[in-house]
C-alpha cells in the first residue's frame, strides 16, 4: 500500500495502515532500526510491527514511539484553535462600554415644572 493523506473515503483500517505507513517512514528517516527504536521507546519490537503494517494497538504505544523519534510536535495538529462560545460573545457584548461620558464637562440641568 502506497503512504497517501488520509480522507473520509478510507475505511478505519486503511487509516490505520496509512498511519502506520508514515510512522515506519518516519523511523527510516531517523535511521532507526525496529530494534533501536525499541530500545529508545520502551515498546516491544513486536508491537512496532503490529503498527507499521496497520494493525490496533494501543495509542498510548503510538506515542511512545513518536516521543523515541523525538516526534511528538506532530501531535499538536489535533489541536484545534481556542474558540469562543457564543453564549461567552453574547456576555462580552453585555459588558462593552456603549458610550463615553466626559467627565468634566457641564451637563446643563434641566428643570422641570411639577405638576403637584
Amino acid at each position: 500500500m502506497e503512504r497517501r493523506l488520509v480522507t473520509y473515503a478510507m475505511s478505519d483500517t486503511e487509516v490505520l495502515k496509512s498511519i502506520g505507513l508514515q510512522i515506519r517512514q518516519m523511523r527510516i528517516n531517523a535511521q532507526l532500526t525496529q530494534q533501536q527504536l525499541s530500545q529508545r521507546s520502551g515498546v516491544p519490537r513486536s508491537t512496532i510491527t503490529h503498527i507499521e503494517n496497520g494493525e490496533n494497538v494501543s495509542f498510548l504505544s503510538i506515542i511512545a514511539l513518536l516521543r523515541g523519534m523525538n516526534q511528538l510536535e506532530v501531535l499538536n495538529t489535533f489541536y484545534a484553535p481556542a474558540t469562543v462560545s457564543p453564549i461567552a460573545i453574547a456576555k462580552q457584548k453585555g459588558r462593552l462600554v456603549k458610550r463615553v461620558r466626559n467627565a468634566t464637562a457641564i451637563s446643563p440641568v434641566i428643570q422641570y415644572k411639577s405638576e403637584w
